[in-house]
This record gives C-alpha cells, sequence and structure tokens, in this order.
C-alpha cells in the first residue's frame, strides 16, 4: 500500500512538474497557482539523507536560499516592515524552488529533456495565443463591412507609424498580453537558445531541419514585434556563439543562412523599429536629465542609475534592507525633481537594487551565482553552451531589470 502510494505521488509530482513548465509563458496567477502545486508535491518526494554538500550543483542550487535568507535577516533592521514583508511574499520562490530541486533532481534528471521540449513548445503556443487575439481586437465591423486596423488609439495611422500614437496590437506590451514585454522576450529568447543549439549539435532529418529553422524565423519575428530592444543582444550573443562553438559541425549552408540573416535582421531593426530609431536619434550628451527622465525606458533606466552614483555615500555593507529601497529611490528622485517622471520604478538593475537593499554582502551572493560559469565543470570549458548561454541570457536580463 506505501509502495503504491510512494508511486502515486511521485507521478502526480512529475506531471505537476511538466504543468509548472507548461505554465511559465503565461500569467503571473496561473504560473504562481502551478508552482504551488508542484512545491506541494514536491515535500514529499524530499529525501533529506539524498543532500550532498560535496556536490558542486548542490551548492550552486542553495545560493538563492542563501540570498532569500538575506531577505528575512533585513527584516531586523529595515524601518519599513509591511514592504518588506511583502518582499518576502514575492520572493518566496527564490526559497521553495532550489530546495524542492535539491532534493527530488534525482526523480525529475530522466524527464529533463522533455521538460525543455514543452517549455519550448508553450512558449511558442502563449505567442501565438497573443498573435490571434491582436487579430481579433483589430477586427471591427464598420459601414463597409469587416475592418483590420491595430492602431489602438490613431485610427488613421498606418500599421507601423500607428506605434507612435498610442500603440499597436501586434507591436510591444498590447501584444504581450500574459507577460511583461521584456520578460516574454526573455522566455522566447531561451526557447531560441535550446532550439539553435539543438539544430546546430544534432544531426536530424532535412525535415526536422527546415522545421526548426522556421521556428527560429517566427520566434524572431515575434522579437521584432516585441520590440525589446535588449532581445536583440541576445539574439546576437545566441548565433554567434552558437556558430563559433559548433561551427565545424554545422553544414555550411546553415552557417551562411544564419549569419544573412542576422545581418538582415539587424538592419531592417534599425530601419523599421521606431523604438530603436528614437533611442538613436537622441543626443545623450547634450540632454539633461530632465529631457533623457522624458524619454524611452531605457533612457529613464540610464537617468536612474546616474541618480544612484550622484547620491550613494559610501559602501554599504548590508544596505537599507529591501523593504525601505523604494523610499530611498522616491527621495532621490525628489531631490531631482524627477518624482512623478520616475515615481514608482525600482533601480532597473538586480545588481544594483541588491546592493541598495542588501549592502556589498547581498550584491557579493548575487554574483556567486554566475560564478560556476567560471569553473571547468561549466560553460565553454567542458563544452556545456546551453548553460552558458541560458546563464548569460539571464545574466544580462539582472543589468537592466531589478526586482
Amino acid at each position: 500500500m506505501k509502495a503504491n502510494l510512494k508511486s502515486v505521488l511521485e507521478r502526480a509530482y512529475i506531471y505537476a512538474t511538466y504543468i509548472a513548465v507548461l505554465a511559465i509563458p503565461f500569467t503571473e496567477d496561473i504560473s504562481t497557482i502551478s508552482i504551488g502545486i508542484w512545491a506541494l508535491l514536491g515535500l514529499f518526494q524530499i529525501k533529506p539523507n539524498q543532500l550532498n554538500l560535496k556536490d558542486r550543483t548542490v551548492r550552486h542550487q542553495l545560493i538563492l536560499p542563501f540570498y532569500y535568507l538575506l531577505t528575512i535577516i533585513a527584516l531586523f533592521y529595515t524601518q519599513n516592515i509591511s514592504s518588506g514583508l511583502s518582499n518576502i511574499e514575492r520572493k518566496a520562490s527564490l526559497l521553495i524552488v532550489p530546495l524542492i530541486l535539491v532534493f527530488t533532481s534525482p526523480v525529475l534528471f530522466k524527464h529533463y529533456e522533455k521538460l525543455l521540449r514543452v517549455f519550448v513548445l508553450s512558449v511558442i503556443s502563449a505567442s501565438v495565443i497573443c498573435l490571434v487575439l491582436a487579430f481579433c481586437h483589430s477586427i471591427s465591423f464598420g459601414e463597409e463591412g469587416l475592418v483590420f486596423n491595430a492602431a489602438v488609439v490613431m485610427k488613421d495611422k498606418s500599421f507601423l507609424e500607428s506605434n507612435n500614437y498610442g500603440g499597436n496590437f501586434f507591436f510591444h506590451q498590447h501584444l504581450s498580453i500574459f507577460r511583461q514585454s521584456s520578460y516574454f522576450a526573455i522566455y522566447i529568447c531561451y526557447s531560441l537558445v535550446l532550439i539553435i543549439i539543438s539544430l546546430v549539435s544534432d544531426s536530424t532529418s532535412k525535415r526536422k531541419t527546415v522545421a526548426k529553422i522556421l521556428i527560429i524565423l517566427y520566434l524572431v519575428a515575434f522579437l521584432f514585434l516585441l520590440s525589446s530592444r535588449i532581445s536583440y543582444i541576445y539574439l546576437v550573443i545566441v548565433l554567434l556563439s552558437s556558430l563559433v562553438f559548433y561551427f565545424k559541425r554545422i553544414k555550411l549552408w546553415i552557417n551562411v543562412a544564419l549569419v544573412s540573416f542576422l545581418l538582415i535582421f539587424v538592419f531592417v531593426t534599425a530601419k523599421l523599429n521606431y523604438r530603436m530609431i528614437n533611442l538613436f536619434n537622441n543626443d545623450f550628451r547634450n540632454s539633461s536629465i530632465v529631457e533623457l527622465s522624458k524619454g524611452t525606458n531605457s533612457l529613464k533606466r540610464v537617468v536612474i542609475w546616474k541618480l544612484i552614483y550622484q547620491n550613494e555615500e559610501g559602501i554599504q555593507i548590508l544596505g537599507t534592507g529591501p523593504g525601505d529601497v523604494y523610499e530611498e529611490l522616491s527621495n532621490v528622485y525628489y531631490k531631482a525633481g524627477l518624482k512623478d517622471e520616475l515615481t514608482g520604478l525600482n533601480a532597473h538593475n538586480q545588481f544594483i537594487q541588491s546592493y541598495l537593499g542588501h549592502g556589498i554582502v547581498g550584491l557579493v551572493v548575487l554574483l556567486a551565482l554566475f560564478a560556476p560559469l567560471l569553473s571547468r565543470n561549466a560553460g565553454l570549458l567542458s563544452g556545456h553552451i546551453q548553460l552558458l548561454l541560458l546563464t548569460f541570457i539571464f545574466f544580462i536580463a539582472r543589468l537592466y531589470e531589478g526586482a
């Protein structure tokens, strides 16, 4: 009886893992509920005697729970207790997910490849749903019958021009209905890594190769519609790294196709993406902080980082506590006369945000997450190009987003 119950719980945990992975690119509520169910079932799979602290991978997985522990400790010296408790609640996954994985990884290891494929299929499915809904929102019935107009506000503007006037249902935040566009772009870039590495490293049939190339083209086109500028950096890094690492194993026509596509994509993006054009047209040197703060989100990030640097007083050992960071930043914005332009914005850099909240201690712990990439057991030194690229994308993402 016990053996049957154990088998049922293990099967339920595996199914819950697939569902949790499937829910990642969809709304935060769905993802949170699925992770909660997964974590609950994972508790029944924990075997403390399997914890091997001599294993580097295990020690690496425990870094995030330790970082979360710093957030709990910060409650003892933060002034805004309620905000600190809210921060702990939001970051609960940093504690739960790594700990569950540490104790249950043997159960999930044989499902690793399938889980990656489920993630890619989930991202593709979410993107297709976004496009279908964008199309539905763009359809209306007028005097002339069925009318297609994707402009959100200024209906008299052209498809691309409408992005400058209230947006387009097929563009940026209006297209990404499940997640913030920059985060959805990260999921797409993760999928591109997995597909590209699969394309260049596995010897598959010509039909599967063509199918993978078509999926890559589709996801890259969707990245253009999302207009997440940082994702273009991801894409260049992924393609160039794949070509360099697998150059001798990739067929010549695939090499030529990928390089040509990369050049064409960068050129087209520079010509058609109005957000990219606006960024390049800004005169950074002759623009004041006030002028930059009224620009794109990328320019606002630069203003925030500059203000933090100008107002920093000495080295913070433990920081203000995560609960006080927003209040401290609001004071900085107020002193610069930019409270209205920057109100409610965090540091938009996880490393700066961690330094402000946890001091130099928290920053060191956060940087430790990327230390294994420099060891001989990870990254290019051992051929784990997939791990290297996924982690590097995560690192770059933390440079312009904070939480």
